[in-house]
């Protein structure tokens, strides 16, 4: 929702005038007779929830993966890829994206790295959510078919989705955890930062990102003191209406949970391009989060 305080368009006046309001008339009859001919969001390509399982598909397949039925919510199906390495029982990269269907770029930077990376993935033990909620891709809404934030479900023993999740994740080791997001408040690209680990690899990550995706350098980020783009916590944080993801997995005892942001009122190819970007520096980087002593 938008914020309270964000500023008015600079091209409006605190008081509109008749022509203003006659413009902005004008404009909203336009937009919605166009909006029969040109596909509008969430008509978009990347809220259409078949292409994208379409997509993913045809990457998993030059990979020789297997996408896996988690379960069905809201009348489609929810996949998961594993690959035979983390099948095998290796400790596993694990991104997960989609929890909120407003957030595209997340879901489609997650493919754009995994067809980036092409047969080098192939033998990599990754574990991967492409998508938890079809429903608010599709609608272009933050909440699943319930009208339920599914990003405060996760600590539920009764969620058909978390629970299904939980199965899989729960009896396996990580070396790291990203969970995709975007934030429309933000003014560049961010990183909330679970971990004990003797050094804080995200901060450093976030420096290698495109040039056109800033890092969000507020000394406060929703709410939370900031450094350079990454708010960092060692202990998990009780949030009283439901447990993130990523505090989940973390709890579960995954070394470093991330939950990587990008400004979602940048374009969606920017957006996009800085999620690949930083899902591969983090792929790079899990095995010295994992094994401290280990060649970077």
């Amino acid at each position: 929702m938008p914020c309270a305080t964000r500023p008015r368009c600079h091209f409006l006046s605190c008081r509109p005038s008749a022509v203003d309001l006659e413009s902005e008339a004008f404009a909203f009859i336009w937009i919605w007779f166009q909006s029969g001919r040109v596909k509008l969001l969430p008509g978009h390509r990347c809220h259409d929830y078949a292409d994208l399982c379409r997509r993913w598909k045809l990457a998993t397949a030059n990979l020789g993966w297997k996408m896996r039925k988690l379960c069905v919510a809201g009348g489609d199906p929810i996949w998961w890829i594993e690959s035979s390495r983390a099948a095998a029982g290796e400790p596993a990269f694990y991104v997960s994206a989609g929890v909120h269907g407003d957030e595209p770029g997340a879901t489609e930077g997650l493919l754009r790295w995994v067809c980036q990376s092409g047969k080098k993935l192939a033998d990599a033990a990754v574990v991967l959510f492409p998508c938890l909620n079809p429903t608010g891709l599709r609608n272009n809404t933050r909440v699943d078919y319930r009208g339920l934030d599914l990003n405060r479900q996760f600590q539920s023993l009764e969620d058909e989705v978390c629970v299904a999740w939980r199965k899989i994740v729960t009896p396996r080791t990580f070396s790291l955890c990203l969970t995709l997001h975007e934030d429309y408040d933000a003014q560049g690209a961010y990183v909330y930062d679970l971990s004990n680990l003797s050094q804080v690899f995200s901060r450093e990550l976030l420096t290698t990102l495109p040039k056109r995706m800033p890092i969000d350098a507020r000394p406060k980020i929703d709410g939370r003191a900031a450094r350079e783009g990454v708010i960092h916590r060692k202990m998990a944080p009780h949030i009283a209406e439901g447990m993130p993801e990523a505090i989940v997995l973390y709890q579960l005892g995954c070394p470093a949970a991330w939950t990587f942001e990008t400004p979602s009122e940048f374009s969606l190819a920017d957006r996009a391009e800085a999620q690949a970007a930083f899902v591969s520096g983090a792929f790079k980087l899990a095995p010295a989060i994992l094994n401290p002593g280990s060649a970077r």
